[in-house]
């Protein structure tokens, strides 16, 4: 059999066992479509088999190649969820997808992510801010206020659509009342 053949019978089975996700949380679409990642890489000896194996896109595999080459920690801790995900042998999980985002929101400092990419700039605050109730938040224009233990915080409000085409980084998108 062929590699490309195997490759395509290695995927396809991924699919069944994980889902259609791919692992780094990229956007699947017909321009962005599964990849086979060699977690241990084949110039090293690494075979196409499920356990050395991790379903990503075509510009989420584009972006790991550009972490590896700026970053190799990071790189690292990815190949290492990948890992842990193929012993679960069940589709990725919430927390798994966090680790991710955390691990992608380094890797936008030193690289620049895909559009595919739906990072999600900042878990905790996102966390903080559905836990304000809507009586604790105000709407004002194009801004959401949220009060912070010791001053305002403005939000835009188109700041998650922002977040997806721009540098993804939550300092351009935030502005505190004292740094005007």
């Amino acid at each position: 059999m062929s590699d490309t053949k195997k490759v395509q019978e290695i995927r396809g089975k991924m699919v069944e066992i994980f889902g259609a996700n791919c692992w780094m949380g990229y956007k699947l679409d017909k321009k962005n479509p599964f990849t086979y990642h060699h977690i241990l890489e084949a110039r090293r000896g690494g075979k196409v088999t499920l356990d050395n194996g991790a379903l990503l896109t075509y510009w989420a595999h584009h972006d790991l190649n550009q972490i590896e080459e700026h970053d190799k920690g990071l790189y690292s801790a990815l190949n290492a969820l990948f890992k842990e995900l193929n012993k679960t042998k069940k589709a990725p999980t919430k927390e798994h997808f966090k680790e991710v985002n955390g691990i992608l929101l380094h890797a936008d400092r030193v690289i620049t992510l895909s559009s595919y990419c739906t990072l999600n700039p900042d878990y905790d605050l996102m966390e903080e801010e559905t836990a304000i109730s809507t009586e604790k938040s105000k709407k004002v224009g194009h801004l959401v206020y949220i009060p912070s233990d010791d001053e305002l915080i403005a939000i835009p409000s188109d700041y998650r659509e922002k977040v997806k085409h721009k540098n993804r980084n939550i300092r351009k998108y935030i502005y505190r009342q004292n740094h005007r």
